[in-house]
């Protein structure tokens, strides 16, 4: 999530309106991340919860919308 958030003003002078990441909730990764065994965390691979939360603060910033699948 470091490295979008980085990339955030880069994607906005683009004119994107919108990250869609799929999928980045905790998994046991059997079917490529869509197995979630926890909604409420951040897979380790991807990042935390507070990665998670200054990228939503990056991207609201700009207007943009985030949508975690």
């Amino acid at each position: 999530m470091k490295g979008i958030q980085s990339k955030v003003p880069y994607l906005k002078d683009l004119g994107v309106d919108i990250v869609w990441l799929s999928p980045i909730y905790a998994s046991p990764n059997k079917d490529m991340g869509y197995d979630i065994s926890d909604y409420r965390d951040i897979d380790h691979r991807y990042g935390t919860l507070q990665d998670w939360e200054e990228l939503k603060d990056e991207v609201g910033v700009f207007e943009r919308w985030i949508v975690p699948c």
